[in-house]
């Protein structure tokens, strides 16, 4: 977890393919967001890949909405 001009940040989070869906993302989610509430940070934002729909879902089951969407661009070679 990162906080940066009072806005708490959940950074980097990840769960190996093969623990997802036991819950283990949304109970790091969780922790994180009571430290930085703790740290009188109530709000936080995240970055979240959108394909990732299971982390997509496990966020909006925690009350977290798009705020913005970034775009990356490649090309397949």
């Amino acid at each position: 977890m990162h906080a940066e001009e009072g806005l708490g940040e959940v950074y980097v989070l990840g769960v190996r393919p093969g623990e997802q869906g036991g819950g283990l993302g949304k109970a790091l989610t969780t922790v994180g967001l009571r430290h930085l509430a703790a740290q009188q940070l109530p709000t936080a934002m995240l970055y979240v890949d959108a394909d990732n729909k299971a982390a997509v879902s496990v966020y909006e089951r925690l009350g977290f909405t798009v705020h913005e969407t970034d775009l990356m661009y490649r090309t397949e070679t």
